[in-house]
């Protein structure tokens, strides 16, 4: 309820209150450390939909944690690829459980615990796709009329996007023309966006999708264009700032 405390602050006084337990109460998207002077523990955590990556990694004395492998191999840590990484790209088009090894990247939705006393790492979840909804709660939602669901629909997207929505900067909504960014320039428009970007690239256009939308909407849309020399020139830095394949 206090407006004026931060982000970390909140996170504190959360775990002071709940401990672990309290990882669960968190949304939106965040990776950060916390450590416990009382218990010598010290928790990583990062979202439940993985939008920020935190690594760690683990030798007998030591145990290091950051958002960037770039930032661990800054400390002398080995920098050696896992043998089976090409493979797993070129046949599952996925990589598993990060390309570097013994640098692990924690998974969505979990929290890590270091105790230094006797220098032991154990990963536990916070909060599953199981937990999103209940069988009981589905079975309702089931029987729920069109109008039920869609008020509930309204409801719950209003309110996910007045909890995101910074007040300190301008926000805008990357349209694209298709179901998932329509919906919320709908409902974003409503809660005071109005930026609206489209991205166009060569071998996909959707522009006239989000022109459409656009038009509909009654907004201003700014777009850009992705031409083959910008995506040649900007795919090295990519790669450098992903820290992964492409």
């Amino acid at each position: 309820k206090d407006q004026k405390l931060t982000e970390v602050e909140i996170i504190i006084k959360l775990y002071k209150a709940l401990g672990t337990a309290s990882f669960k109460l968190l949304e939106g998207m965040f990776a950060f450390t916390l450590y416990d002077p009382y218990q010598k523990a010290l928790h990583i955590a990062r979202d439940f939909f993985g939008k920020k990556p935190i690594f760690y990694y683990l030798d007998n004395n030591y145990f290091y944690a950051a958002s960037l492998t770039s930032t661990l191999f800054s400390l002398n840590i080995p920098k050696i690829i896992k043998d089976n990484v090409l493979q797993d790209i070129v046949v599952s088009r996925h990589i598993f459980d990060g390309i570097y090894k013994d640098i692990f990247e924690l998974q969505p939705g979990s929290f890590g615990t270091f105790l230094l006393e006797n220098k032991s790492f154990k990963v536990n979840y916070f909060l599953k796709k199981s937990d999103l909804i209940s069988k009981k709660d589905y079975e309702i939602r089931s029987k729920s009329s069109s109008e039920d669901i869609q008020d509930e629909f309204t409801e719950l997207i209003n309110n996910a996007i007045k909890k995101r929505k910074c007040h300190e900067v301008k926000s805008g909504i990357i349209l694209s023309g298709g179901i998932d960014s329509s919906i919320l320039s709908y409902y974003g428009l409503k809660n005071g966006f109005n930026s609206f970007f489209h991205l166009e690239s060569l071998d996909n256009s959707e522009l006239q999708d989000a022109k459409n939308i656009s038009e509909e909407l009654s907004i201003n849309l700014i777009h850009d264009f992705i031409d083959k020399n910008r995506f040649i020139n900007y795919l090295k830095e990519t790669i450098k700032s992903w820290e992964y394949p492409l």
